[in-house]
């Protein structure tokens, strides 16, 4: 079953560290397994529940289709950022039973990811 993924990932380290190389790291993993990605757009998020001084962030969101087998493989992507990132979270949301259509063609296709 294909399901839509949209990973929401902080755009700065609290600490400072550079996050950009690992970005482009992960960017060229989500290539090189899943064939494509979408870079949605960059979020301003506020989280209620950390304190006032670091409630706003900003967010990366890439999204892409796969089959719900290579969830755990989606994990491995996002675990090299995870691991740096430390305290801060990388959000995953999950939508099940997506089918993707290809539009402006004549014989429009139906794709699943898989």
């Amino acid at each position: 079953m294909s399901m839509k993924a949209t990973v929401y990932v902080p755009a700065d380290d609290p600490r400072g560290t550079d996050l950009s190389a690992i970005r482009e790291s992960v960017a060229r993993d989500l290539c090189e397994r899943f064939g494509r990605w979408i870079f949605v757009q960059e979020i301003a998020a506020v989280d209620s529940t950390t304190e006032p001084s670091r409630n706003k962030r900003r967010l990366l969101a890439y999204m892409l289709v796969l089959d719900e087998r290579r969830l755990n493989e989606l994990r491995e992507v996002f675990a090299p950022l995870a691991a740096v990132l430390g305290t801060e979270k990388i959000r995953l949301e999950l939508i099940d039973n997506v089918e993707v259509r290809l539009i402006g063609s004549k014989n429009e296709e139906t794709h699943s990811s898989g």
